[in-house]
């Protein structure tokens, strides 16, 4: 009841305020405008056509809905200072009620409230207008300069007024001050009505001269609006940005649940700017839902038991798991009693989805100020963010859990299985416990085997003790990333396993990509960033396989060793083709030269398909090492040693030539559509310098092939390595016209750092995501976020690793617009240049 009171007494305020702005105006009107003289003797506009002059204007309005907050631009001060030169006073102030109010009651359909406020602020601000212009440049005048300088005067003193009042029916309807950024805002609008107001001079000169070049105002007022929505647009997709990556950052460091929370729900509310945000996890089991919430007042309830209905209630209302608004009046009995005694009227709902299953929901409720309602693109934030928290919230309960487990263990048995610096397992215990995982009657034992990447450098140019920071902060996150019931132990040195029982390679894989994605974030040392990044191979035996411990732990170093061969932060799952006992040589420098030399490198092909046509809109370009002894080499032969010779250059380069050369010959008889880009794998080398950009105009100089039809793709890796100097590369590469791929997309926070500080044009899905397609809710949730990321901001998305049917249905339902995987197409070379693609009418459906 006191909500209701509340809400009440703020409307009854607003009422107020229109009644006191009605009777300055009614004061202003009888005392001065009544009795004053058109400001000209000439051409007349009658008060119809103002009228209608202020009806477009409302009609053709341009609002920005960001987080709550309401932008609007329009250009009504065009007919305010045609009015004003061009017209009585009198009629203009009829006109400017009569034109808006149409609008608004049989257009937008505007609530009671809004109406009478914006018809009584639209006649204050002509009222006002006409007595500042008359003041300092009394009528009749001719129209030059002084008029000219008195009219700017008047509409900045009516706009100022008018933004006054806009800021204090803000300020009664959500019981808070504007923020800081409402405020920015105004300010702004003051710039724009200040823009129309010379061009509205422009008119009124025109038409007072010659009435019949009064089109002429038309053409830039049409060009304002295009600007006014393309200047929001980018505002929009900017601030939506920025919010998301700072709120994964505030929930990545904090440790405590509870506190991290509270954060979300204020950071949301605030943003979103509704009177209350809450979210309900769902427990597991039998175990009751746990519902945390805040409302506008700054109360809040932590960890509050609910009841088993109000989940089902819940999950019924995300039936195909998306945001949706929900209305009390129309809601499902137990939502509509609930929503009734949080004293709800309309919320937004948006699903939390965890690793395996929908942990929970998020809810917001009423908006406050002038955005009174959920837009789609609201909807689309939402349901993003609430994907966001449902990773982090979840890895944050893991390693409380964990460190809940920890605290039971006595003090002799951490000294004896404990290692000292990180307070993982020692190998002493991971081996018993490998052994004893082993040695039970069922089940499927899988270990991680983990090498941190140039740790020695670490070691040798920042000391030990960085070093030691290093190896801390990599522990802690290898803790974050599995479960309670699995076991992470640091073997010594830089060297991490992982156990996990009964999971098969695919979980360990999942793990795996999970522990590379969150070591690729930077650890402080000494004030500095640095990054770690980290080699995993993945071995598994099932009951009663005749393996044991030992041959365990050898496959999966040997696993290991080859991911170290693919590249840093790569992960491979053993298999028996691996020959533990005969280790490949590194290829030297020399070797790799002559073989340049020699065009021993030459690039295949993989088709990029679209999802809902089959076209093949490109192909991206795999070098391979066709070698004279050993045949045709995979890159993990042969890039890791060139990356260590400094040869990758001169591989990338050839590479690039062949790929432009050959693309630029594509045609439809060769199975791709027309105008289909080539994507070309970058190495960091060319981002240190500008020679990757001198470089990539000579080629496409040469070749002939349009920029345009190129697409440089880096890593997410690649990106954070090069990270100060990689910004002004791509720039020059983008004014080239040449088209840049972030690889590997959606394996961290630092992902939105790249999307946020570099351009990019595509994003390319990493393969972990897209395996689970078609078959887990949480694999489906994120793709779902990644997709509307980039609709969002207006990138491509392309979608690694497609290798089933399921996988395609599920990405076509989810709209993305590319897919790349064996089930579409494989690499192939130049010779053999038409790919052998399934029917794309099957692709499409």
């Amino acid at each position: 009841m006191e909500a209701e009171g509340t809400v009440r007494l703020r409307a009854a305020a607003i009422w107020l305020l229109v009644a006191l702005i009605a009777a300055a105006t009614a004061a202003l009107y009888l005392a001065v405008v009544r009795d004053l003289p058109a400001y000209t003797d000439g051409f007349r506009v009658p008060w119809w056509a103002l009228a209608a002059g202020f009806a477009a204007t409302e009609v053709f309005v341009i609002h920005a809905h960001f987080r709550g907050s309401a932008h609007t631009l329009s250009l009504s001060e065009l007919p305010l200072v045609v009015g004003l030169l061009l017209a009585a006073p009198q009629e203009l102030v009829l006109a400017q009620i009569a034109g808006p109010i149409l609008v608004l009651l049989f257009v937008r359909g505007s609530a009671p409230v809004k109406v009478a406020f914006n018809v009584a602020q639209f006649a204050l601000t002509a009222t006002l207008t006409v007595v500042v212009l008359h003041a300092l440049m009394p009528a009749p005048a001719e129209i030059g300069p002084g008029v000219w300088t008195a009219a700017f005067a008047a509409v900045g003193a009516a706009s100022l007024v008018a933004a006054g009042l806009v800021l204090t029916v803000i300020a009664l309807a959500e019981g808070v001050l504007p923020s800081i950024d409402v405020l920015q805002m105004f300010g702004a609008d003051l710039v724009v009505s200040l823009t129309n107001t010379s061009i509205g001079l422009a008119g009124a000169t025109l038409i007072a001269e010659d009435w019949s070049a009064g089109w002429l105002i038309i053409p830039p007022a049409a060009v304002l609006i295009l600007a006014y929505r393309a200047y929001l647009s980018e505002h929009t997709k900017h601030q939506s940005l920025e919010f998301l990556y700072g709120v994964a950052r505030s929930l990545s460091r904090v440790p405590d649940v509870e506190t991290a929370l509270v954060d979300l729900l204020q950071r949301t509310r605030e943003s979103f700017r509704v009177r209350t945000a809450e979210i309900v996890l769902f427990g597991a089991g039998g175990d009751l839902p746990l519902r945390t919430a805040l409302d506008v007042g700054g109360a809040t309830q932590t960890m509050q038991p609910v009841g088993h209905e109000l989940a089902t209630a819940l999950r019924a209302c995300l039936r195909e798991e998306r945001a949706v608004v929900v209305n009390r009046d129309t809601a499902p009995a137990a939502l509509a009693e609930y929503l009734a005694e949080q004293r709800i009227s309309e919320a937004a709902i948006a699903p939390v989805p965890g690793e395996t299953r929908l942990v929970g929901v998020m809810v917001l409720g009423d908006r406050l100020g002038a955005a009174n309602d959920f837009s789609s693109s609201d909807l689309r934030l939402f349901e993003t963010l609430a994907g966001h928290a449902g990773m982090s919230l979840e890895f944050d309960r893991l390693e409380q859990a964990i460190r809940r487990m920890r605290e039971l263990q006595g003090a002799l048995e951490r000294q004896a299985y404990c290692d000292p610096l990180t307070d993982l397992a020692n190998r002493a215990l991971f081996m018993r416990r490998v052994h004893e995982s082993l040695a039970r009657p069922r089940g499927t034992s899988t270990v991680l085997f983990l090498d941190l990447d140039d740790f020695k450098r670490i070691n040798d140019h920042a000391g030990h003790a960085a070093g030691d920071a290093v190896l801390i902060a990599a522990a802690e996150r290898i803790r974050r990333c599995v479960r309670p019931s699995h076991l992470a132990a640091r073997l010594g040195g830089d060297e991490f396993a992982v156990l996990l029982e009964d999971a098969d390679e695919r979980h360990g894989e999942d793990a795996a990509h999970r522990i590379v994605a969150l070591l690729s974030e930077a650890v402080p040392i000494a004030g500095q960033p640095c990054w770690v990044r980290a080699s995993i191979g993945i071995a598994s035996a099932g009951a009663g396989s005749g393996v044991d411990a030992d041959d365990l732990m050898r496959h999966a170093d040997v696993a290991m060793y080859r991911a170290k061969e693919a590249g840093k932060g790569q992960v491979r799952v053993f298999t028996t083709a691996m020959h533990p006992n005969a280790p490949t040589k590194a290829p030297s420098r020399d070797e790799i030269l002559a073989a340049v030399d020699a065009g021993e490198f030459v690039a295949h092909y993989q088709p990029i398909v679209a999802v809902g046509s089959g076209a093949v809109v490109a192909g991206e370009a795999l070098v391979r090492w066709n070698h004279p002894r050993h045949g045709l080499l995979a890159p993990s032969a042969f890039v890791p040693a060139a990356e260590a010779t400094g040869t990758i250059p001169a591989i990338d380069r050839v590479v690039l030539e062949q790929a432009c050369r050959e693309a630029s010959d594509w045609c439809e008889d060769d199975g791709y559509a027309p105008d289909a880009a080539v994507h070309v794998n970058v190495s960091g080398e060319g981002l240190r310098t500008n020679e990757l950009v001198r470089v990539v105009e000579d080629v496409l100089e040469r070749t002939g092939l349009a920029p345009r039809r190129l697409v440089l793709e880096l890593t997410e890796s690649v990106l954070i390595a090069e990270m100060p100097t990689a910004r002004p590369v791509l720039t020059e590469l983008r004014a080239l016209g040449v088209r840049i791929a972030l690889d590997d997309f959606g394996t961290g926070y630092s992902s939105l750092a790249c999307l946020r500080s570099l351009p990019v044009d595509i994003l390319k899905v990493a393969k972990p995501f897209v395996d689970g397609a078609g078959r887990t809710p949480h694999d489906h949730a994120l793709l779902a976020m990644i997709i509307e990321l980039g609709s969002l901001f207006g990138v491509g998305v392309v979608a690694e690793g497609i290798e089933r049917e399921d996988q395609l249905d599920a990405l076509a339902e989810l709209g993305c617009e590319m897919g790349q995987g064996f089930y579409l197409g494989r690499p192939l070379s130049s010779e053999t240049r038409r790919f052998a693609l399934r029917d794309p009418l099957a692709v499409a459906a």
